[in-house]
């Protein structure tokens, strides 16, 4: 096996070695790392790419092989840690002492030997690679799921993987807000990358969710799209989307493929879900310890009421809180009060009550 130039062997040894600062010391002022299709340009897009998936998730880089070719470098390794894992092609592009690209993609296996060990009918070397692509797509977006990653970051992941996977030019994610509104949250282009949108827009389709995501997505100059709805709690919480600027059709699979990250993109969101009800179960509960404890040391019923009042602001996250006390001629009594934007009427303050129908 052939060694590898100084500057990749460094870039390897530093990720073995879990050393951030020495990994980003082995590229140019400007490098890039391309992980399948996603870009991270310059010292800090990198280091926020390698804490999330690369040395962060304690990486090792098993090399297996090293190829030189048309002045890169391609080095095969066999990728473990708490990431992705498997096989995979790192080919590096070196300016002088350092690295200017560094692109990830998978490795292709021989197919009649990758059927062999998968236990499945014999399979052309296309057909293998094929597989092998959409295995390494699906264990990159996976490994951001497993790690609890922010939703934002799956998305623009997802995007990118399934994007470069089918082909398309072009991807989305787009959430349904409600059966008359949906939100574009990101598209990704073969061109430039992951642009996170937040655009809002009214469902107008006579086709309903769906239609409208066409609708918009023709506004975009897709001529040919296919979508997978993304599903949680048993209604679909958004669609994930890819689409062609140049031909009219996509592949007959695209939307059983899309359909395997669509599920990781449900998962991601149904994992930060359940995060933000944990974070809000464990605010009741202290919050509720809090009164509690002024109740048992026999604090006056004013200081309970105005602990009440406070915690229980916090915890809904509203500007303010009051509690009323009614009274037998049916009027009630102002008589606790969290801290409020605007001044607040006193306590003791009586209000007239209506009762509407």
């Amino acid at each position: 096996m052939n060694d590898p130039p100084q500057p990749v062997a460094r870039a390897i040894e530093a990720a073995n070695a879990g050393d951030t600062e020495a990994f980003l010391a082995c590229f140019t002022p400007d490098g890039v790392v391309d992980d399948w299709g996603r870009e991270f340009r310059g010292p800090d897009e990198i280091r926020g790419w390698s804490d999330r998936e690369f040395i962060g998730v304690h990486v090792s880089l098993d090399v297996t092989g090293v190829e030189q070719q048309d002045g890169a470098t391609t080095v095969t390794a066999t990728v473990g840690g708490e990431g992705f894992n498997g096989p995979s092609h790192f080919t590096f592009d070196v300016a002088g002492d350092r690295v200017a690209r560094m692109t990830i993609r998978a490795q292709p296996r021989a197919g009649r030997a990758a059927a062999a060990r998968l236990a499945l009918p014999p399979m052309t070397t296309s057909e293998a690679t094929r597989l092998a692509e959409e295995l390494a797509a699906i264990g990159r977006v996976g490994a951001l799921v497993a790690a609890d990653a922010p939703p934002a970051a799956v998305f623009e992941s997802v995007t990118a993987q399934v994007g470069q996977l089918v082909g398309a030019d072009a991807a989305a994610m787009v959430r349904v807000e409600t059966d008359s509104e949906v939100t574009c949250l990101g598209f990704w282009t073969k061109d430039g990358g992951y642009q996170a949108v937040g655009q809002r827009r009214r469902v107008a389709s006579p086709s309903g969710v769906e239609g409208t995501v066409g609708d918009f997505l023709r506004e975009q100059g897709w001529r040919a799209s296919v979508g997978a709805p993304v599903v949680l709690e048993g209604r679909m919480w958004g669609i994930l989307a890819v689409g062609s600027t140049a031909k009219d059709t996509l592949p007959e699979d695209t939307d059983t493929r899309l359909a395997k990250f669509s599920e990781l993109v449900g998962t991601a969101v149904s994992n930060a879900k359940r995060g933000e009800d944990l974070a809000l179960l464990d605010r009741e509960q202290a919050s509720l310890r809090r009164v509690v404890t002024l109740v048992a040391a026999e604090s006056s019923p004013a200081e309970v009421f105005d602990a009440i009042t406070r915690e229980a602001a916090q915890v809904v996250e509203t500007e303010a809180i009051g509690m009323l006390r009614f009274e037998a001629d049916g009027s009630a009594t102002l008589v606790a009060q969290s801290e409020t934007p605007w001044d607040p009427p006193p306590l003791g303050t009586r209000f007239t009550l209506e009762v509407r129908t």
